[in-house]
């Protein structure tokens, strides 16, 4: 955890710009308990985790505008739970 990356926490989750790949709004959501699937989640962090991504995704509609803001979970890296935030702009199309 980088606190440099850091954009925002609560008590669940952990938002921070992605350093693998500087792109404006490409955020990533950590859980902060590691787990391997939603299913092992606790319910208040179920709960918490609709309302973080949507505040995430409006933050990053706000500055970034772009056309569309992809979230997917991947697990490549790292095996715990995290979401990708990734905004799709036109920039990004023509390039």
């Amino acid at each position: 955890m980088d606190d440099n990356l850091l954009i925002y926490e609560n008590k669940h989750f952990r938002l921070e710009q992605c350093y693998t790949y500087p792109i404006p709004g490409y955020l990533i959501l950590n859980l902060k308990i590691e787990v391997r699937s939603l299913s092992e989640m606790t319910n208040g962090a179920l709960v918490a985790l609709g309302r973080t991504l949507s505040l995430a995704i409006k933050a990053i509609e706000a500055v970034v505008k772009p056309e569309r803001v992809y979230c997917a979970a991947f697990g490549e890296e790292s095996n715990f739970i995290h979401f990708h935030l990734f905004p799709r702009t036109r920039w990004l199309l023509s390039t």
